[in-house]
């Protein structure tokens, strides 16, 4: 069979080979299909999984042509007569439904499954696979991690040392996405998803420590030490406790890593504040932010004086949960964000001021006692916030306690009532909060390196979005991503420079009060699904099906755009309709459920809870159902600061600088620093120091901000080539043991493991223009035999093609095994044929590397022979005359006579003699015999190592064994850490403790232990 399909390939034009190989891939797949449904196993496992790459003779001509080699591979009849011999292994094969434990950790791509393509066989490899310590396993292009729990601290990943080990979750996807980028000069995106405790913020910071390694200089520059410290501090006050995971970050993150010429020359972070509410009211199951605790705990007693904390604990504090804490890990942790502070510049008392100073809000509330103003409880606590913030006590309750009004033009005030205070109280608690944060990322993203094509890349808080997404409200759009307006386009104009950027969002969660906080994260949750969904199954179907192709594999998966569009429809979506209610002067929760049960009553993603229908909605949406409480959407929706507690951080009335920075632009626009009765956000848009001067009060809601700087993420993800990390929680007790079945089955079906898996095993994931192919793999043919001419394009590519499938039939590779499709602008490919080309690609590269490499070093031989023979030549006469000269050593001290002095005068004193009465007189001074040699000095208390001198003690690090164990007992093993005391008299020696004894050591076995700073004295 493989020697006719040859004959006939040879003789057959390359259309008639590509129809020839349609058929046969068919009538191969039914016959495998019909053997799968007899005997249980599935066509994939007689797929070539290990190829290597080999030059053989194009019988035609002397050119060469790429083709593939297996050592066991044959045609689907081949194989057939092959599987009737093998009926023993066929009946292991039933016995255990799934192989053994060591085949099922083999498998490192689902596409390559040798059982039925099921959710539980998915299941049981990513078991087996995690046990053994093999957490990635890739689906074709997209990468599944399940979370080990047994890494590093995530305040200490981008502090550990590299692995070279490339075969790490890390390293793979490092170097992946490097090469992609130097390849194609695009722009490349790395968006992890999971579940929270999923390992995705692990994961993303390990990638970017690679990336740095990579690209960067490694973790010694002073750029990844800045960014290092500025990650430190950042998760501390953006990390809490939840429920199920210890350490989450409750910030979304977009890290932007700017290339220029192939290396990291800026990064940058963008923030999404998605979970403000825990401030001022942390959930009953978790803690507030990571920094209350630690400072608490950290501080120490002076300081705590100083800042009016002593005698404050957690259960003292309102903001604060009481729940069982490691107050040493909190001690240590504090410690490292204080000295990270330094390390950005940043003074440690302006932050920790403003950070106690929101404690202390939360212990004030104020009551209507029936007087004509408002009382106190906490007293001692509003003096103590006042003294922090560098205001008078009676200017900040003034602040809370007063409103001003503009109406028509005429100013008035008046007084709040205690529901207004204390949630103006609040809302300062979360501005002084997160715009504390905003101005340390700003600190963070303020060090660059100077690239080699200046001007290239602006500085994404400098542009403005010119886009608006929510039209009902005219607002001042926030600013988007740099990469937006930079990197306009997938390719760049200068080779090696765009960008790779690193999405770390909030998963989604469903809690029993969900609030706008809760709304945000799971809006962002679906805008990344529907972003996965679109470049994974819509875009490859979509297009295959405009182009015409045949045999398009009719997927089965859910789409979620219209729970999207339930959300963000520009006329009647739910956060439209929301920030239409939410300035309305008569908005109420019951007008905004009436409005939205007219309009979507009848959705199919929208839904009237059991309970409280007047006061809540249902979304259903791709990760579960969730009910959200309407009073708190309205209220979150609003969240606006008065210009009466803004203006008491005016320089007038404040001495504190810090925090009048922190409301500066608000500040220029009150006249005079008296409040109007203008209304500000509580968390600011202005995100540069160069936004507009005027301050145009606000204009749009929190939820419309969100949207627009959301929007502007996903557009600057379309810019890019995706990369896409699907993180996986084994457990929900954080256990590096417990594989949890359930837990781990929903988020298969929630990530769509199975429908991505059917869809890169049988399907054309894969597609590229036909001068993208011809460009990437025209070695398969003979260059005689390519055109290379636009109008020659879809030629080439046929002939590219047939010349895969001669080297194909040659090394009897199954036609099922890859497939490919043309389109009228586009090529379409199977995963396993992207596999082979890009296997085939990789070899060829590497002797093409090393054909150059030999190339290079015959030629730098070459040139320098003769220098080097003439050296050779030199050395052999030199050599020579050594040899035949007698040595020749006159002593050091033989006395020289002077020669007879004629008759008649006193015999002259001759140089020699001269200096041999110098050298007397010397040895008189210091007491030196000359008829024996000088003593030897005295040892010296301390070694020189690397141009330092280490005094006595000091760690060294045994080179070899001592004794060898030959002769006797070993005492001190190579790589044992050993304590030197002094040098010994033996002559080469040191004195060496151990077991309190002292064993002298040849200096010459040992070497100055590195990892310990040695307290010396450099030379």
């Amino acid at each position: 069979m493989c020697d006719i399909l040859s004959r006939l390939s040879n003789l057959a034009s390359p259309s008639e080979v590509l129809s020839l190989r349609d058929q046969i891939q068919n009538l191969s797949s039914e016959v495998l299909s019909l053997r799968r449904a007899l005997d249980g196993t599935s066509w994939q496992e007689h797929h070539p999984h290990h190829l290597k790459y080999q030059e053989v003779e194009y019988e035609s001509g002397t050119d060469t042509v790429s083709e593939f080699s297996e050592s066991s591979s044959s045609c689907p009849s081949c194989q057939l007569s092959r599987m009737q011999k093998n009926e023993g292994e066929r009946e292991r094969q039933r016995r255990g439904k799934y192989g053994s434990q060591q085949q099922l950790s083999q498998v490192d791509d689902l596409c390559h499954m040798t059982v039925p393509l099921t959710e539980d066989a998915i299941m049981k490899i990513l078991h087996h696979r995690w046990r053994n310590g093999l957490n990635m396993t890739k689906i074709g292009s997209i990468t599944l991690v399940v979370n080990s729990f047994t890494g590093p601290q995530l305040n200490q990943v981008l502090q550990q040392k590299y692995t070279s080990n490339t075969s790490s979750v890390i390293g793979c996807i490092a170097v992946k996405v490097l090469d992609k980028f130097i390849d194609t000069n695009t722009s490349q995106s790395v968006v992890f998803c999971g579940t929270g405790g999923s390992g995705k913020t692990h994961t993303a910071l390990a990638t970017l420590r690679q990336l740095f390694h990579l690209a960067g200089g490694g973790n010694e520059t002073d750029s990844f030490k800045h960014l290092t410290a500025g990650f430190t501090v950042l998760q501390s006050l953006s990390s809490a406790r939840t429920e199920f995971n210890a350490n989450s970050s409750r910030m979304g993150q977009y890290i932007e890593v700017l290339l220029s010429d192939c290396a990291i020359y800026r990064t940058k972070i963008h923030c999404y504040w998605t979970d403000q509410c825990r401030i001022v009211e942390p959930p009953a199951t978790g803690d507030n932010y990571h920094i209350f605790y630690q400072l608490l705990a950290g501080l120490t007693n002076e300081e705590k004086v100083k800042l009016h904390l002593q005698g404050y604990s957690p259960i003292d504090l309102n903001y604060l949960n009481n729940l069982p804490r490691d107050e040493t890990a909190d001690v240590e942790n504090f410690t490292k964000w204080r000295t990270s502070l330094a390390v950005l510049g940043i003074p440690f008392f302006d932050v920790i001021r403003v950070l106690t100073a929101v404690l202390l809000l939360g212990n004030i509330e104020f009551i209507e006692d029936g007087g004509f103003e408002l009382d106190i409880k906490g007293n001692a606590e509003i003096k103590a916030v006042a003294a922090l913030l560098g205001v008078s006590g009676v200017v900040l309750y003034r602040g809370f306690t007063t409103r001003t009004h503009n109406l028509k033009g005429q100013v008035f005030r008046s007084l709040c009532d205690a529901d207004t205070a204390n949630e103006t109280r609040k809302r300062l608690s979360k501005a002084l909060y997160c715009r504390t944060v905003a101005a340390i990322v700003r600190r963070i993203n303020s060090l660059r390196r100077p690239s080699s094509h200046s001007g290239a890349s602006v500085s994404s808080d400098e542009i403005q979005s010119s886009d608006s997404v929510i039209k009902p409200l005219q607002q001042s759009s926030p600013v988007t991503s740099k990469s937006s307006a930079t990197h306009s386009t997938s390719s760049h104009s200068f080779p090696g420079e765009g960008f790779i950027g690193l999405v770390d969002m909030p998963s989604f969660q469903n809690l029993n009060c969900n609030k706008l906080d809760q709304l945000c994260m799971n809006l962002c949750a679906e805008t990344l699904q529907q972003f996965y969904i679109h470049n994974v199954f819509t875009s490859s179907i979509e297009i295959a099906r405009a182009e015409d192709i045949e045999n398009i594999m009719e997927m089965e998966y859910i789409d979620n755009k219209p729970c999207l569009d339930l959300l963000t429809c520009p006329t009647n979506g739910i956060l439209t309709i929301l920030d239409k209610e939410t300035f309305y002067p008569k908005c109420s929760c019951e007008n905004f459920i009436e409005s939205l049960e007219n309009l979507h009553q009848d959705h199919n993603r929208y839904f009237s809870p059991a309970v409280d229908r007047d006061q809540s909605f249902g979304v259903k949406h791709f990760a579960g159902n969730v009910v959200y409480d309407a009073n708190a959407l309205l209220e979150g929706n609003r969240d606006v600061l008065s210009d009466d507690i803004v203006s008491v951080f005016h320089k007038k009335a404040c001495n504190f600088g810090f925090a009048t920075h922190l409301f500066c632009h608000e500040l220029q626009a009150l006249e005079g620093g008296s409040p109007s009765g203008t209304i500000f956000k509580v968390f600011s848009s202005f995100h540069s120091d160069n936004s507009r001067k005027s301050y145009e009060g606000v204009k749009s809601t929190h939820m419309q901000d969100f949207q627009v700087r959301l929007e502007s993420l996903l557009k600057t993800l379309r810019q890019s080539t995706p990369h896409f990390i699907r993180c996986i929680r084994p457990n929900n007790s954080e256990d590096h043991v417990t594989f949890d079945q359930e837990v781990v089955k929903e988020q298969l079906r929630v990530l769509q493991v199975l429908e991505t898996t059917h869809l890169y095993a049988g399907g054309y994931p894969n597609r590229m223009t036909f001068g993208e192919f011809n460009k990437k793999y025209g070695f398969f043919a003979p260059k005689r035999m390519l055109h290379k001419t636009e109008d020659k394009v879809v030629q080439d590519c046929k002939t590219i093609l047939d010349c895969l499938l001669r080297a194909m039939d040659k090394n009897s590779l199954p036609y099922c095994s890859a497939s490919w499709a043309l389109g009228t602008k586009h090529i379409f490919l199977s995963e396993e044929a992207v596999q082979y080309l890009e296997l085939c690609l990789v070899e060829r590269r590497q002797q093409a590397l090393t054909l150059i490499q030999s190339r290079v070093r015959g030629w730098r031989c070459r040139k320098r022979w003769p220098l080097l023979k003439r050296q050779l030549k030199l050395h052999h006469i030199t050599m020579k005359i050594k040899r035949e000269t007698p040595p020749c050593r006159p002593k050091l001290f033989d006395v020289i006579e002077p020669p007879p002095p004629p008759p008649g005068r006193p015999p002259p004193e001759s140089n020699e003699y001269q200096k041999l009465k110098i050298i007397q007189q010397t040895c008189q001074i210091y007491g030196l015999n000359m008829d024996k040699p000088p003593p030897i000095p005295r040892s010296r208390p301390y070694t020189v190592a690397g141009g330092v001198k280490v005094f006595f003690p000091q760690r060294r690090i045994m080179k070899c064994n001592y004794p060898d164990g030959k002769n006797s007992k070993t005492f001190l093993k190579s790589g044992d850490v050993v304590l030197v005391t002094g040098v010994s008299q033996r002559q080469g020696h040191l004195i060496v403790q151990h077991r309190g004894c002292a064993i002298e050591v040849p200096l010459c076995l040992t070497e100055v232990y590195r990892n310990v700073s040695a307290v010396g004295t450099k030379i």
